[in-house]
């Protein structure tokens, strides 16, 4: 299962079990984005304004395992092998940093919270929302707890494509023919 339709998935289990009933109106609005993704607060840094936070995320391992079997050749059974790939999904976990003069936090109301009584509010091991962006429809938050916090964060910058900005260093010409190995014939 991909990691977005498993969130997908989750959001809607919370919505099913909360019960929170949504007008029209909501429903509307309802996928005009995605869900925020629950992440858990591992540190607090109110002297940096910062958080650091842990993202549970699946990501796809592939293997490549070699399968033995006999085949009936010419009437002998002759061995053979195969190699196939094998792709499972895989539990990780990401720290990532969530910096306040980056980002906004909100609460259920879509109201920001001063940086001040987020740090008072938060600690080692909460719950909280994060949404790559810089709004959250109100219909994802009202089907939260009053006092849950949303985490709002500026998408990452994609990578550049090609080679890396640093090249590795080219290694020196030999600054003379290596030695001659003596072998006892003349070439």
């Amino acid at each position: 299962m991909k990691w977005t339709t498993f969130r997908c998935t989750l959001t809607g289990l919370f919505i099913a079990i909360l019960g929170v009933p949504l007008s029209a109106q909501d429903n509307a609005g309802l996928l005009k984005t995605a869900p925020p993704q629950l992440v858990i607060v591992a540190d607090l840094m109110p002297d940096q304004a910062s958080l650091v936070l842990q993202v549970y995320g699946e990501k796809p391992v592939c293997e490549l395992k070699v399968r033995k079997f006999t085949v009936r050749v010419d009437g002998k059974n002759v061995e053979r092998e195969e190699i196939y790939e094998v792709c499972r999904m895989v539990w990780e976990c990401k720290q990532m940093h969530w910096a306040a003069e980056q980002g906004k936090a909100l609460d259920t109301s879509g109201k920001p919270i001063p940086h001040a009584d987020l740090f008072k509010r938060l600690k080692k091991g909460d719950m909280v929302l994060l949404k790559f962006g810089d709004e959250v429809d109100l219909a994802w938050l009202k089907a939260l707890k009053a006092d849950t916090v949303v985490l709002l964060m500026p998408p990452p910058i994609p990578r550049p494509k090609g080679p890396p900005a640093i090249q590795p260093p080219k290694p020196e010409p030999w600054a003379k023919q290596p030695p001659k190995l003596e072998t006892g014939f003349d070439w």
